[in-house]
This record gives structure tokens, sequence and C-alpha cells, in this order.
């Protein structure tokens, strides 16, 4: 895909050089301009896409979380494990193409559970009455939710192993993108989100 992105590129830059004399009457023609175009115009399309499923997303967590720390938590780790997730796509070769599009449109509803299960009991923690210190909450929310989410997140990337051996790249790409977010969620459940909720504790 990165000789496609690279093409697009060039048709870009050609359209663009040949815009500059329209005296010419000159029109660039490709066989291959409708996925050219698709390429150029994913950025834009990607950014409006993940603030469309971002928002939608924390909204639904704050019907589940009906508290604004807690919601904010998990509205906020779910963008960061975005940001991440698509920094490292493109460090392991993956451009920003249509194909990536879809697969990070998809690991943004895989990143909120991450952070949800945790700030959700975290929630239902407080609100149980028991009286005990944010530690105590914590190390009792990870007894309960660390276990299923580190099977989970291990065992979906047990899966998408086999799939880096076919040689294709929409297949390798979507590997690479549930891998990713598989390990960047489970290291924002398991420590980063902890670690924010008891340098933060409510009263």
């Amino acid at each position: 895909m990165t000789d496609w992105n690279r093409r697009a590129e060039i048709i870009k830059k050609t359209r663009h050089f040949v815009d500059g004399y329209p005296k010419f009457e000159t029109t660039l023609f490709d066989y291959d301009a409708t996925i050219y175009d698709i390429i150029i115009s994913v950025k834009s399309e990607l950014i409006q896409a993940v603030v469309v499923t971002f928002s939608c997303m924390s909204i639904i967590s704050t019907l589940s979380i009906p508290e604004l720390f807690g919601a904010s938590i998990a509205s906020t780790s779910m963008l960061s494990i975005t940001g991440c997730m698509l920094g490292f796509l493109s460090l392991w070769g993956c451009g920003l193409d249509p194909i990536v599009m879809i697969n990070v449109l998809m690991a943004i509803g895989f990143s909120v559970d991450f952070s949800a299960h945790i700030c959700y009991h975290h929630h239902k923690a407080r609100r149980s009455g028991i009286r005990e210190s944010e530690k105590a909450r914590l190390q009792r929310i990870m007894e309960s939710v660390g276990r299923p989410m580190i099977e989970a997140g291990f065992s979906t990337i047990l899966c998408m192993l086999p799939l880096f051996f076919i040689n294709i790249y929409a297949i390798i790409s979507f590997a690479k993108t549930v891998c990713l977010v598989s390990s960047i969620g489970l290291f924002h459940g398991l420590i980063l989100i902890p670690l924010i909720l008891s340098l933060f504790p409510m009263k």
C-alpha cells in the first residue's frame, strides 16, 4: 500500500501543477484516479470519523458511568489509546490508507472496554458504601476485573498471530491494529487508569 500512497501523492502534486496553467486546458487522466482520490481524502475523512466515533463512545461512557470524573477518564483513555495506536501503526509500516482507517474506527470500539470496565467498577465500589482506602478499593477492583482483562487481551493477541503469516496487506494491517489496541488497552486499563485513580482519589 506504500506504493499506492506514493503514487497518490504524485498525482496530487501533478494535479496542483497542471491547475497552475489553466491556459493550456490540460487534464490529468489515470485509470486508478478513483483509488487515488480515496487515498488523498483519507486523512480528512479519518479525522471526521474519529471525532464522530469518539463523541458517540464518550456519550455511551457517560451514560454507563454516571460520574463526570470516571467518564472523563474513560473517554480520555480511549483517545490516548487511539493516538498511541496510530503512532505505532505508522512505525510498524502502515500508512494512512482506507484499510487502516476502517481498522482504526473498529479499534476505537475495542479501546473503550479496557477503560470503561475499570472506571465503572471504581464508580460502583464507591457507591457500595463500604469504607475503605483508595488503595484497598483499587486492589479489590483489580482482583475482580484484572484477570479477565488480561485473559481477554492475551487471547485476542494469540488469535491474531496466525494472520501475520498471510501475505495480504489488509489482513496483516488488521492483525497489527488488533494486537496494538489490545496491548495498549491493557497498559491503560491495568496500569495507567488505576494510577490516575489513586493519584486523584474522589472524596
